[in-house]
């Protein structure tokens, strides 16, 4: 199937080349050819560090500051998409301004849309008249979809995509990869020296919905139920606005000589912090997926999830690969860090199967077939349209 598929993201960063590279083995095997644009090459609210990005990516633009995705000029996106002539283009949400430019393009063009999403229903406040606009000005326009996880399809299906249109593999991670760099972290015995007990790790921008507060909250609690049997300290990875704020909290708590925030680090730095960790920790409010979930399974280290991650079904089996908890509860994420501080000899075991669980369900070779099942699909319905 001769296909050519453009799949559009706003900056492209190690996760994406993983999928990236995953969608061009997939279409190269079935006779097609995958191009890519990102808007940006590098942003202040993604540091990635050096990316190395494929000979196929074109990049619109060098640098924007802020968080707040956009595209300079329209201009740019349609004469990539005029030179790259697609006949489907994988379009990643439908909010941002060149999610929407692209699918103008598309429909102007009668090219095949793909829709890539990772929201679901509880991952923002919903006003039942927002989501009816959502669903006919936007959601109807796409052909089908690519979404991470059940959550996903579920909130798609909501909005009127046909279930029989959703394919899953949007969010993943090079677990294979992933795994290497952290074991051979180990092998070398690269321990971080800034912390010499026991630790959880946690790692994220400092925010208020990642929710970090509570969890510091949580950690002295659980050191306060179990005393001195407790001996895990808590690394916080970061940084962001809220900083300051939990510089106070730790140092009001005591907390100076067990709770550390060693900063931002880029992936290659977090490597040996994740390798040395006893757990992982992710208290999110709320979050679309949390990749940095995968990368610890990835690891082999048990993870103690808040149960509103769009990952948590997907990845969380109950004592088996971790533990999940209320994220406003302090008492119950409290309640996990003390089972995961109890694990003893049976945490190896927990991080083995947490990896096996990742590499079974979640290989980054779905993406692949997910975009194939999903371009197929579009392709069909785009054909049937013109008919």
């Amino acid at each position: 199937m001769a296909v050519n598929v453009v799949v559009l993201f706003y900056n492209i960063g190690p996760y994406h080349i993983a999928r990236l590279e995953s969608a061009r083995r997939a279409l190269e095997a079935i006779g097609g050819k995958l191009a890519a644009i990102q808007i940006v090459a590098t942003t202040s609210e993604h540091p990635w560090g050096a990316v190395d990005v494929p000979d196929y990516v074109t990049t619109l633009e060098e640098f924007q500051a802020g968080n707040q995705p956009r595209l300079s000029s329209p201009r740019l996106l349609t004469e990539a998409l005029d030179r790259l002539r697609p006949d489907a283009v994988a379009v990643p949400g439908w909010g941002f301004d060149f999610a929407r430019q692209a699918l103008k393009w598309c429909r102007k063009n009668d090219v095949a849309r793909v829709l890539m999403s990772e929201s679901h229903r509880d991952d923002a406040p919903r006003a039942w008249w927002k989501e009816r606009i959502k669903s006919v000005l936007w959601i109807s326009k796409f052909d089908s979809a690519l979404v991470g996880g059940v959550l996903h399809s579920e909130y798609l299906q909501s909005l009127g995509m046909p279930g029989e249109k959703i394919f899953f593999g949007y969010d993943l991670v090079d677990n294979e990869g992933f795994a290497a760099d952290v074991d051979a972290a180990r092998g070398g015995n690269l321990r971080p020296t800034a912390v010499s007990s026991p630790y959880f790790l946690a790692s994220s921008r400092f925010m208020a919905r990642k929710n970090l507060g509570r969890l510091i909250d949580a950690f002295q609690m659980a050191r306060e139920r179990q005393g001195d049997q407790f001996r895990h300290q808590l690394v916080i990875l970061g940084d962001g606005p809220l900083r300051r704020e939990l510089e106070s909290q730790i140092e009001r708590g005591g907390l100076k000589e067990v709770v550390h925030l060693p900063g931002f680090l880029t992936r290659q730095e977090i490597i040996p912090w994740l390798g040395f960790a006893d757990a992982f920790v992710h208290p999110a409010l709320h979050e679309q997926w949390g990749l940095v979930v995968n990368e610890a399974m990835a690891a082999a280290v048990p993870v103690a999830v808040s149960r509103n991650c769009g990952c948590f079904p997907e990845l969380v089996v109950e004592g088996v690969t971790g533990f999940g908890f209320d994220p406003e509860s302090v008492s119950e994420m409290a309640d996990s860090l003390c089972r995961l501080s109890d694990l003893g000899d049976r945490r190896s075991a927990m991080g083995l199967e947490a990896r096996r669980h990742l590499n079974e369900g979640l290989p980054v070779s779905r993406f692949g077939e997910g975009l194939v099942d999903a371009v197929q699909t579009a392709l069909r319905s785009t054909r049937s349209k013109a008919v």
